[in-house]
Parts: structure tokens; sequence; C-alpha cells
């Protein structure tokens, strides 16, 4: 559960609620009392996965007339120079 800060205080407090946020607490950002943001720590980097996997994994799930379906199978040819 991310912690509630009022708009103001992250803006007269930037300093400290970032280093709350480096040792690992989230903080809900509030405007009026409404909620509008969340500020957390950066996880992990993301796992890339090859174009192939991909497109393995979602084998059988796009119609063939999908545009995803044809972007994918284009990425996964090989790249072509845009200057040639």
């Amino acid at each position: 559960m991310a912690t509630r800060v009022a708009q103001r205080e992250l803006r007269n407090n930037t300093a400290d609620l970032l280093r709350r946020v480096e040792r690992g607490e989230r903080l809900q950002i509030t405007v009026h009392g409404h909620p509008v943001a969340e500020l957390g720590p950066i996880g992990s980097a993301a796992t890339f996965v090859p174009v192939a996997e991909l497109a393995q994994e979602l084998s059988g799930m796009l119609d063939p007339g999908d545009q995803l379906d044809r972007e994918l199978r284009q990425a996964d040819a090989e790249p072509r120079d845009p200057f040639e």
C-alpha cells in the first residue's frame, strides 16, 4: 500500500521523499485529496524477449490479417538498410 502524499508536500520536500522512494517506499501523490500519480522505486530492467520467441508464444492466437501479426512477421525478417 502506498503512503499518500499531498502535491504540496512533494513540492516542498522532494529530496526527502525521493530518499524514501529510493529505500523502497511507494508514494501516492494527491491533488486536493484525489490520487493522481504513484511514485515508486525503479524495478529491475525489463526482460528482453526475442522476436522469434514472442512470435512462437503468440502463434495461433492472432488472425493472419491482424496488423500485429504482419508486424511480427516483418520484424522476424532480416532488417533492411533504409539508405539503400
